[in-house]
C-alpha cells in the first residue's frame, strides 16, 4: 500500500513542485487549491509521469469552512493521509 501526501496550493508553483518531489519518490497524492483546471493538470501530468494516484478536490482554504469540508470529502472517498504538505497560502491585503 503506497502513503499518501495531501499537498494544499497544488495548483501551481512550490504546491506542484513538492506534488512533484513526492510523486517522484511513489507516494499517492491528494492535491487541493482553487482552481480545478490547474490540479487536474498537474494531477494527470504526476501519474502519467510517476504511476502514481492523483486525487484532486478544489477547496479555496481561504474560507473558514474549507478545512472541514475538505476533511469530509477526503473520508468520504475513503482516502487515508499520510503526510500533510500544508502550502496554501492567501494575502491579507
Amino acid at each position: 500500500m503506497n502513503r499518501t501526501a495531501l499537498v494544499t496550493g497544488a495548483s501551481a508553483g512550490l504546491g506542484a513542485a513538492l506534488a512533484r518531489a513526492y510523486a517522484s519518490q511513489g507516494w499517492d497524492l491528494i492535491l487541493t487549491a482553487r482552481r480545478e483546471d490547474r490540479l487536474a493538470d498537474v494531477a494527470g501530468a504526476l501519474a502519467v509521469e510517476f504511476g502514481v494516484t492523483a486525487a484532486i478536490i478544489p477547496e479555496d482554504l481561504s474560507d473558514p469552512a474549507a478545512p472541514l469540508r475538505l476533511v469530509r470529502e477526503i473520508e468520504g472517498r475513503g482516502l487515508v493521509v499520510d503526510a500533510l504538505i500544508n502550502n496554501a497560502g492567501y494575502s491579507l491585503t
